[in-house]
């Protein structure tokens, strides 16, 4: 990370063409426990996983094709051998990268009840997260709720999974089947809202929620894509979306927890970042900006949070950010109480900044939230030697 004439200079970044993150998700299970002794607070990397995400699904649910592939790159074939058992239909042994080996995955997979040498399923568009019955789901993001009749994506009739489906805008959505109960059916809910509890609606006696997350009706998976090479999946472009809100134990930082690569390191990563004021303080006004309820900030204990490698602080000097679409490829730097924007990929390549470092707004609205409220716009950045660009935000 270099500095410029007082400002961190970023310059911007593209993905290739799909969906830019334009959503952000908190888990929809807050705990789990089977019994007491295995209590504790759930956020992406803590939470069992039972089935996982097919990024080899080539059509929508149930398209089998004898391959299964994880977020992780991990990858499941028929012709290593198939699972006879009910509970473990359509799962497989590895085939990649380890033949015969167990699945990682985010490190708690639980495989149904199955050995984790099998992967669960060959076209499944989702993950099913085991928990106890009865146990709540929460909104995983703000938006309007409805229990439709029938899904029109997987010709599912809502009595068959009790499913429920929250439209967040900007064409995302979430949906949660199996549920037991339904506790909000219509309206408008926040992130964080109890919503349902776990259930075995269509799945008699293996509770679990089905979460499923979809841009313009196409199931994508939250867990984005971390494996060796392109992802296969022909459907969309995948993006990590899970982003929690934490504070430790005895202490009043909040930070957000988001993964993302590193050029720097060539890793995904875990990283907290800092919710701060512009005079360095916490501001949980901005924390509801960008769609959190201060009800749902996770309380873990001090070691794990601080176990976590630190990210740049968000909203104080130094940070960066972005707006979601790519209507506007500007990176945004905040420096002497103002927010300047640089709009050259090349520049970022030739400083060697990196992508991780850059905080990609949840909403058009936060972004210009941000702008507006707290810091007002600079001139454009250049480096040095360089004259002053002309280009306005959204410019290439």
């Amino acid at each position: 990370m270099r500095r410029c004439c007082g400002y961190v200079v970023f310059a911007a970044f593209w993905w290739v063409a799909g969906p830019a993150w334009s959503v952000e998700l908190s888990l929809p299970l807050r705990t789990y426990s089977w019994q007491k002794e295995d209590f504790c607070e759930l956020h992406a990397e803590t939470v069992p996983i039972n089935c996982v995400f097919d990024h080899h699904l080539t059509g929508h649910y149930n398209n089998r094709d004898e391959y299964i592939t994880a977020f992780s790159g991990e990858r499941a074939w028929s012709g290593r051998g198939e699972n006879p058992l009910p509970v473990c239909t359509w799962s497989y042994r590895q085939d990649h990268p380890v033949p015969f080996g167990s699945f990682l995955l985010n490190g708690q997979y639980k495989a149904a009840g199955c050995e984790d040498i099998w992967l669960l399923a060959d076209g499944h568009p989702a993950l099913d997260f085991p928990a106890p019955l009865g146990t709540t789901i929460y909104a995983a993001a703000s938006g309007t709720i409805s229990a439709p009749t029938t899904d029109l994506i997987h010709r599912i009739p809502q009595s068959l999974f009790n499913m429920l489906k929250i439209d967040h805008g900007d064409g995302w959505s979430t949906l949660y089947l199996h549920c037991a109960s339904q506790r909000v059916t219509s309206g408008f809910v926040t992130r964080g809202t109890p919503i349902a509890t776990v259930g075995d609606t269509g799945c008699a006696g293996f509770p679990h929620l089905h979460f499923e997350v979809r841009y313009d009706d196409t199931p994508v998976d939250p867990y984005g894509w971390e494996g060796a090479g392109p992802d296969p999946y022909p459907n969309a472009i995948n993006h990590h979306l899970w982003a929690e809100a934490i504070q430790a134990s005895g202490d009043n930082q909040i930070y957000l927890l988001r993964r993302t690569y590193s050029d720097a390191r060539g890793q995904w990563e875990t990283r907290k970042w800092p919710v701060t004021t512009p005079s360095g303080g916490n501001d949980s006004r901005f924390l509801r900006d960008i769609g959190y309820s201060e009800s749902y900030i996770k309380v873990l204990d001090p070691a794990t949070v601080a176990a976590y490698a630190d990210g740049p602080s968000v909203l104080s000097p130094g940070s960066l950010y972005r707006r979601p679409y790519f209507s506007d490829a500007a990176v945004y730097s905040i420096g002497d109480d103002r927010q300047s924007h640089y709009v050259s990929a090349s520049v970022f390549a030739a400083w060697g900044f990196d992508n991780g470092d850059v905080y990609v707004c949840d909403s058009n609205a936060a972004f210009n939230t941000i702008q507006a409220d707290y810091y007002p716009p600079g001139d454009p950045l250049a480096l040095p030697g360089e004259p002053t660009p002309t280009a306005t935000p959204g410019e290439p």
